[in-house]
């Protein structure tokens, strides 16, 4: 006989032995010294397989388990795995650093001495009735097990409370998550604590009341759930009113878990969910809320109960569509998660109970058989009727899968590894009456459950009626989700009972209050004069001070002397665009009719727009550094009766027009679409024109016409013209005169090219408050040391500029202007770039808003003081909260803000949705494209104004808790990592935080090919330095993964001398080179490094069941590769047996890399111990 078979068949024989020792103990409990064990029904320890679906423990795992419990191998009842949903809870409880959110706390009132000791007996009285109260846990091994004791002890601690504080109040704090503990290897897993309160002596008497007890109960969810506490407390106040009161005998929980073993993945149940998850790649995670990883300790709790006649229509509408009242509270949870996540298909946890045979049976029997699993519903395209029909149709089937294993249908999902299934849970429970749990003398003051789920509700069906219990995240308040399932429920019902017809998505879901507080962030009704237009807010500054400086140019201004013409006063200035505005007339311009200015920056740019306006024509500006093929276009789509232009500009014009260079000193050209006029070759022609005001009745004007047309890139690669009013035009100007606010004393330096719309801020706000507009060269306006030497030369008080306009000033070693008020808008301004402005400026506006809504449409002040502090107080991008932009503020004077989902529903506070903007800024549409107009400009629902319209912006954000609106990029730029939604723009921000860099660009790509595990998709991220020298690519990694999750990291990097750009001076992304082609360093396979590495390679390969051509690198990431929460604890285990200490469960999440978990390793470890054996 072989040495191997030898010690195979000596196992086997011990643990025989070891076997025949607990039966034979079991027959004789008194050999122990024990008492038998009263009341319970013990179950032989099996004695082959059979009997449960997995392998007896050998023999030596038997000894060290007989000899950790109390009694020794005499006390040992049964032995057997656990369940699926007992090996979450116990990950959980691993996991769990401070608290554990999974012990079931019940606070107790009993009045009398002699009744709190009979509680107490009959409570241990119950305890030996049932395995699952004497059952501890043991999980030194791979396979956690089960252990059943036959008889244990029930200590009882004494508190001692402090007699000054309210004693309710104090045993309240000891129900809190952090300061729940339970050591898990130590039946029963039931902790009783009570505290004595002090008798008092009534009035008048000498005689103490009776001793009044607070007993705090505190089970352990693993063994017990929500009817087994009802199960426990209702057999102790039964046998408290009859001690021989005939209890039905309980059934074994080792039954349900040899049947769940069997049937957690069954075919039938992998077929199931595999139908139903397999293109499932995202959780629905409302609010943004992705940690399920959470103790409990920080969750929120509120209670609300449905009122009477809500409760009544709900049955009776059940009744009548032969619905379970159930079905109605998973659609109504639905309709929630629906509007609080913008999707229109969810998935979401509903705990089942998990007794449908045992109910069958008969008997009570106490343990955990409540399962959670994955309820998927599809809202879009369905009436109510047809939703409520599906609800109740899923659940069904559902429940035919009442004990799969949760890991089963996060495997046959799309999901990624590590990436959770759902994060909201529904619990719809049957409670039991307080009749059940009372007894005279003995009062239920409180009881609670945590989840590691940071948004769950529980709705307890109390017989009559219905109490919603919301816990959520601290971030959102729970008082607010159960007003949502409230009306939720309200508008399921009237429709089923009215318009059962209705499309479900177009149920509300805000409460009044919600709904009225999102109406007062528009309040923002300014009253503007009528029949003002843009120049005559201009004139206006005339007649009250012709003589004030109103233009100063730089000495490149445009004209036969470049250096003539440099400062213009008000009246100068208005009366040479009043004759260049007659001459204009000469030529057909009026209301409505386009004209076109390519012009060079100087007194005359200023001068042609504030003719044309008089005139009563609408601009159109080309700016002279375009393509002169985007210029052809554009001139083309917008058919202006003129052009105006310079001799400068000659070269330029003969590429236009596709013709022969022409003589400079032509006044006037011809284009195939309009005359050229040449301004500076006119001027003979306007000394002849009046200077006086054009009045309305000479132009026929009015503020509903056409101010100008801004074009603005298309996606079909072509132009697209945005029409905008004097009306829009001119209440934009007086709200920006309010806030960010401008003065006659201030001046502004103009940067910005005339055909980016907010050049119309620089320009006419200040002709319109008697201030005064230093117009910079183009040369100023793209150096930043020019650019902060103009600053100085001219004392300029205020400057509007893009983040990326402020960054190249701060680069170029400005060290700041007192007194100035930095204006910021066009992308997201970031922390980063407000932190770097301060000490600079004197005060930061954040601004907002979209060409075809007027330039900016919101604005907020940004304290330079202490920016940190502009966290939002909402949820943000997943498990990011110090996201790196800061709010957009709220709107501005005349303008609505509507945050709505794709089916035109507000969303509410917290909630991400489509920023939608109304009011008068909003465009009259795109020249002469009816089918985008229509697609972008629709009308406004929520105002009885007539005729209003909303701007679909494209753009994400939400409304904040303070009314503030939050901008989130753009819808169309985010991508999908591991299943999460993520914002490309945020990781660049961070970029720019950790490391100088001059430029930077992350995308997403299709992952190259690799040898170890890859992604679906590939961050990849280029950069282009400030001083050419690469960074340190491991510390940028390390400053990212402190401020972004690790899913969010780039995989590949890619150092440039400049990122490529379009003729169009866009990024030009096709010309980006792949990280093949040009990659600095990669996340591709790196082979471990050192003996600890390679062990937890090897280690890794070996849980993970991987095949030996699969290489493990130093920066492949446990979850990629497969792992889930259930192979962290087997990694542990390994661990723990092989070094001989205990790593936190939580590292595997917070160091996924291979290379960052042995970082952590080795930190906790002796050095000599950090080398772990081969498989």
């Amino acid at each position: 006989m072989s040495s191997t078979r030898s010690t195979k068949n000596l196992d086997a024989f011990k643990r025989d032995l070891l076997l025949r020792r607990l039966r034979k103990a079991a027959a004789s409990p008194g050999a122990t010294g024990l008492p038998p064990a009263s009341g319970s029904n013990p179950v032989p320890l099996p004695s082959s397989p059979a009997a449960l679906p997995w392998s007896p423990p050998d023999a030596a795992l038997l000894e060290r388990i007989a000899s950790a419990v109390p009694g020794g191998a005499a006390n040992l009842q049964d032995i057997y795995p656990l369940t699926p949903l007992q090996e979450g809870l116990l990950f959980h409880h691993l996991l769990s650093e401070q608290g554990d959110a999974y012990i079931l706390p019940v606070l107790l009132q009993i009045e009398g001495e002699a009744l709190y000791t009979a509680f107490l007996n009959t409570l241990r009285a119950v305890l030996q009735r049932h395995d699952a109260l004497r059952t501890a846990l043991y999980w030194q091994d791979d396979q956690p097990l089960q252990i059943v004791l036959r008889q244990v002890k029930l200590d009882v601690e004494r508190l001692a409370l402090d007699p000054q504080r309210d004693p309710l109040a104090q045993l309240r704090t000891r129900m809190a998550t952090p300061a729940l503990h339970m050591n898990l290897q130590h039946a029963p897993l039931l902790r009783v604590q009570v505290a004595q309160a002090i008798p008092e002596v009534r009035i008048g008497t000498s005689t103490p009341q009776r001793p009044r007890y607070y007993v705090l109960l505190q089970f352990h969810h693993i063994v017990t759930d929500h009817i087994s506490l009802d199960i426990v407390l209702g057999e102790a106040m039964t046998l408290l009113r009859d001690k021989n009161a005939p209890l039905p005998p309980p059934l074994p929980y080792r039954d349900f878990v040899a049947r769940t073993l069997t049937q957690e993945r069954s075919a039938a149940a992998v077929q199931h969910f595999r139908q139903r998850l397999a293109d499932i790649d995202e959780p629905t995670a409302p609010f943004d809320l992705l940690d399920v990883h959470g103790d409990g300790s920080q969750i929120s709790e509120a209670h609300l109960s449905v009122d009477a006649y809500l409760a009544e229509r709900l049955r009776r509408c059940a009744l009548q569509r032969r619905l379970n009242v159930a079905s109605l509270f998973h659609a109504a949870m639905a309709l929630l998660l629906a509007h609080t996540t913008g999707r229109d298909e969810v998935v979401f946890g509903s705990v089942l109970s998990g007794r449908s045979q045992e109910q069958a049976a008969g008997g009570p029997v106490v343990g955990l058989f409540i399962n959670t699993l994955p309820l998927r519903l599809t809202l879009r395209q369905h009436s109510v009727r047809q939703f409520v029909q599906q609800v109740q149709a899923e659940l069904i089937e559902l429940l035919h899968h009442e004990q799969a294993s949760l890991a089963l249908a996060q495997q046959v999902s799309g999901v990624a590894a590590g990436t959770p299934l759902f994060t909201a849970v529904l619990n719809f429970r049957h409670s039991s009456t307080a009749q059940q749990r009372s007894h005279p003398g003995i009062e239920v003051l409180a009881s609670q459950e945590r989840t590691n789920y940071p948004f769950t509700i529980a709705v307890d069906d109390l017989g009559e009626g219905y109490t919603l219990v919301s816990q959520t995240d601290p971030r959102v308040a729970p008082g607010r989700i159960n007003a949502y399932l409230h009306v939720a429920l309200q508008e399921l019902v009237r429709a089923l009972e009215i318009t059962p017809d209705k499309p479900v998505l177009s149920l509300s879901l805000l409460p009044p209050r919600e709904r009225r507080r999102l109406q007062e962030f528009n309040a923002t009704s300014l009253a503007v004069a009528p029949d003002l237009l843009i120049h005559t807010l201009f004139e206006a500054q005339v007649a009250r001070a012709a003589s004030r400086t109103a233009l100063v140019c730089e000495s490149n201004g445009s004209g036969s002397d470049p250096n003539s013409d440099c400062r213009l006063d008000y009246g100068t200035l208005n009366a040479r665009a009043n004759r260049l505005a007659r001459h204009l007339r000469s030529h057909g311009v009026g209301p409505d009719q386009r004209v076109a200015l390519c012009l060079e920056r100087g007194p005359d740019m200023v001068i042609a727009l504030l003719a044309i306006l008089k005139a009563g024509g609408a601009y159109v500006p080309i700016d002279p550094a375009y393509p002169a093929a985007r210029i052809q276009q554009m001139l083309e789509d917008a058919r202006p009766v003129l052009l105006l232009s310079q001799s400068a500009l000659t070269a330029l014009l003969d590429e236009i027009t596709n013709e022969a260079p022409k003589d400079a000193t032509t006044a006037v050209r011809t284009l195939p679409t309009c005359p050229i006029l040449l301004l500076d070759q006119i001027v003979p022609d306007l000394e002849t024109q009046a200077s006086d005001n054009l009045i309305a009745a000479e132009t026929g004007l009015t503020p509903d016409n056409l101010a100008y047309v801004i074009y603005t890139s298309g996606s079909t690669g072509r132009p697209k013209g945005v029409m905008l009013e004097h009306r829009g035009v001119v209440s934009f100007l007086h709200s920006m005169q309010r806030q960010p606010g401008m003065r006659e004393t201030d001046r502004i330096l103009g940067i910005t090219t005339l055909s980016f719309d907010i050049a119309a801020l620089e320009i006419f706000l200040p002709l319109m408050c008697g201030a005064q507009l230093v117009l910079a060269s183009r040369n100023t306006a793209s150096d930043g040391r020019l650019l902060a030497a103009a600053l100085q030369e001219h004392d300029i008080t205020q400057l509007q500029a893009t983040p990326a306009t402020w960054r190249m000033l701060l680069a170029s070693g400005w060290r700041g202007h007192p007194g100035l008020k930095a204006l910021c808008g066009g992308e997201a301004l970031s922390r980063e770039l407000v932190g770097q402005l301060h000490g600079k400026i004197d005060t930061l506006w954040n601004l907002y808003g979209p060409t075809e809504t007027t330039i900016w449409s919101t604005c907020r002040a940004i304290p330079l003081d202490a920016p940190s502090a502009e966290t939002p107080n909402t949820p943000n991008t997943p498990n990011t909260p110090d996201a790196p932009s800061v709010p957009i503020g709220r709107p501005i004077a005349n303008t609505r803000i509507r945050i709505l989902d794709g089916h035109g529903q507000l969303v509410p506070l917290g909630v991400a949705g489509e920023i939608h903007i109304g009011g008068i800024g909003v465009a009259r549409g795109y020249l002469d494209r009816p089918e985008l107009t229509a697609e972008r400009f629709i009308a406004d629902p929520y105002t009885d104004e007539h005729g209003a319209r909303l701007y679909k912006t494209g753009d994400l954000g939400r409304w904040n808790e303070h009314g503030e609106l939050e901008y989130l990029g753009r819808n169309d730029h985010q991508v999908k990592i591991r299943g999460y939604r993520i914002e490309l723009g945020e990781i660049e921000a961070r970029l720019h935080e950790a490391t100088p860099l001059k430029d930077v660009l992350v995308i997403a790509r299709p992952p190259a090919a690799t040898s170890s595990a890859s992604r679906e998709v590939q961050l990849v991220a280029y950069l282009v330095p400030q001083d050419g020298t690469p960074p340190a690519l491991d510390e940028l990694r390390q400053t990212l993964k402190a401020h972004l999750p690790e899913y969010m990291i780039p995989a590949a990097w890619i150092l440039l001398d400049a990122l490529p750009l379009t003729p169009n001076g866009k990024i030009d992304r096709r010309a980006l080179p792949a990280p093949e082609q040009g990659a600095w360093q990669q996340s591709r396979y790196q082979p471990p490094e050192g003996e600890l590495e390679t062990s937890l390679a090897r280690l890794w390969q070996e849980v993970l069941s991987l095949p030996a051509d699969v290489r493990i690198g130093r920066h492949d990431n446990f979850f990629d590769l497969g792992g889930h929460s259930l192979l962290a604890v087997q990694v542990n285990a390994r661990i723990r047996q092989q070094l001989g200490f205990d790593l936190p469960l939580k590292a595997h999440f917070d160091h996924p890399e291979l290379a960052d978990f042995a970082r952590q390793l080795a930190g906790l470890a002796p050095a000599a111990a950090l080398t772990l054996p081969s498989p």
